[in-house]
């Protein structure tokens, strides 16, 4: 008993801090490696440099242009930072793209738009050619009419004291003078009649021309606001801030293509930040 007593007295009287320090050096390292880490990237040792420019311009003076209908982005006329005009194109789409959202039935692009309009604006020219050339004719023949009925005036007249000359038996029934009259008058008749047939074949091909220039001409309306819907146009005058597409990017009706800064009202009120 004496012995098993002495034993007690000369073991550890803090076996609990022993175990504590074990386990406090066991967690060093990884305090060490933590710390370590977060060294490294509170200050990270690869330089990093960010670059970067815009135009500072009031939120009340930025005006939006947007695509008019569904394409794809074909070119880009403008570029950041460039003055621009009112009614000047900045963006050209193409709708051939089938992938573009809201996209819907193949479309033309702006080439082949291009050639269509400016036949048909040929055609147009043409057609106006030919009803000049009708227009003429018909001023030619209704003179040409004038001139017989006036030429034919005094030969009726002739040709009526003729006819009472027959009837009173002052001349005979076929009298040489009466004939030649009444040939007169005929052949004058004739040719106002052939007059007429040829001024009314002008009205039908004046009035046929008209209806081909009708359907041209909306042909031409039709085209032109293809046209117009693939062109995106600036809205006023001012300074391109940002473009939002690319070229090749597709695009929906109404989306944004980028905004303009009006000009300041001062000098020097516009700056450009780095």
């Amino acid at each position: 008993m004496a012995q098993a007593a002495d034993s007690d007295a000369g073991s550890d009287p803090r076996p609990g801090l022993n175990e504590g320090l074990g386990r406090l050096y066991r967690a060093l390292p990884m305090l060490l490696v933590a710390l370590a880490t977060f060294h490294w990237a509170s200050r990270p040792s690869v330089p990093v440099l960010v670059r970067g420019m815009g135009l500072m311009s009031p939120p009340d003076a930025r005006r939006g242009f947007y695509a008019r209908s569904a394409g794809q982005v074909q070119s880009l006329d403008v570029r950041v930072g460039e003055s621009v005009q009112r009614g000047q194109r900045l963006v050209l789409l193409n709708r051939i793209d089938q992938n573009a959202p809201g996209g819907g039935a193949a479309a033309s692009g702006p080439q082949v738009i291009s050639a269509r309009l400016q036949a048909v604006r040929q055609q147009l020219q043409v057609l106006g050619v030919q009803a000049r050339a009708f227009d003429d004719q018909q001023r030619a023949l209704e003179v040409r009419r004038r001139q017989i009925e006036t030429t034919n005036k005094p030969v009726t007249s002739q040709l009526n004291a003729l006819e009472e000359l027959r009837r009173d038996e002052v001349i005979a029934r076929y009298s040489p003078l009466w004939v030649g009259a009444q040939d007169l008058v005929l052949r004058n008749k004739a040719d106002i009649s052939s007059v007429d047939a040829a001024l009314a074949q002008l009205r039908a091909q004046r009035a046929s021309l008209r209806a081909q220039a009708a359907e041209l001409s909306a042909q031409r309306a039709a085209l032109e606001s293809e046209e117009f819907s693939q062109e995106v146009f600036s809205p006023v005058d001012g300074r391109v801030l940002d473009l939002s597409v690319l070229p090749g990017q597709p695009v929906a009706p109404g989306q944004k293509s980028g905004s303009i800064g009006l000009p300041p009202r001062q000098e020097g009120r516009l700056a450009v930040v780095l």
